[in-house]
């Protein structure tokens, strides 16, 4: 990995590391259950170079920590990303032969809805397009409130997939 950085084992989330006695097979640095292994950069680290790309939106300010999140978090990063989640939404269509367009215009939304609530599969890929671009305090964020920041990113996701599809 010449250039690139260097291999960290770090504990984002506070965790008690146990050795098993297992090794990086590119660096030799033991491997532990509960640490995560992260690509440090020698010119930036990973969590302020995934912030700058982030694109910066005017909302208004949120009071709850919730909708915080959302707007400072979720809705950033659903722009940055609407390129992925339109192609991998068409992909899927086309894969599973789902022809949106022949709806009615009134039974859109509710397909949209459906596929992206109820298809484990194509719910799974839209969701790691979003949570792939958390910072690790995000990250630690999204696991200690998983039911709420799902409900808040399945809303954000038929949203976007609607206003491409509807």
């Amino acid at each position: 990995m010449k250039g690139f950085g260097r291999w960290e084992s770090t504990n984002a989330w506070g965790l008690t590391p146990s050795h098993k006695g297992l090794y990086s097979p590119t660096s030799g640095i033991p491997k532990t259950e509960c640490s995560v292994y992260r690509l440090v950069s020698m010119s930036m680290p990973t969590n302020e170079a995934r912030l700058a790309l982030r694109p910066q939106l005017d909302l208004a300010p949120a009071i709850a920590p919730s909708e915080k999140f959302q707007n400072e978090t979720l809705r950033p990063i659903m722009k940055l990303q609407h390129e992925h989640i339109v192609a991998v939404c068409a992909s899927y269509l086309i894969k599973r032969k789902v022809k949106v367009d022949q709806l009615p215009a009134n039974e859109r939304w509710a397909k949209m809805k459906e596929l992206v609530t109820r298809d484990n599969r194509l719910r799974g890929l839209l969701f790691g397009v979003a949570a792939g671009q958390f910072t690790t305090d995000e990250m630690a964020h999204y696991l200690t409130n998983e039911s709420d920041v799902n409900r808040r990113i399945t809303n954000l996701l038929v949203e976007r997939l609607y206003s491409v599809y509807g």
